[in-house]
């Protein structure tokens, strides 16, 4: 929680910092805010839908959540833009498994 707070106070100072919106989003995901963070990647992905974190971070979110087509298609999406994210290879590949 306080690390949430601290991108909070960034981003007053900074709103469209795109690297604190998705550390933010990040540490939703780790402290279990599902919803809240679905809805900060969704709209940052509104306004940049080559953002391969972003994709990334929302597999993640479904993942977790266990929408896994959903999360499949989220890395795919990720490594569409940058096949090269091994992070998201990962994780895609395990839905081979």
């Amino acid at each position: 929680q306080k690390a949430l707070k601290h991108y909070e106070k960034a981003l007053a100072l900074e709103p469209g910092n795109i690297e604190v919106l998705l550390n933010r989003a990040a540490t939703m995901i780790e402290v279990g805010q599902w919803e809240e963070a679905t809805a900060r990647i969704e709209a940052l992905l509104e306004k940049n839908r080559r953002n391969d974190s972003a994709w990334y971070n929302l597999g993640l979110v479904n993942k977790s959540i266990n929408r896994l087509q959903k999360a499949k298609q989220n890395f795919l999406d990720c490594l569409s833009i940058n096949g090269k994210n091994t992070k998201a290879m990962l994780q895609y590949q395990s839905f081979r498994r």
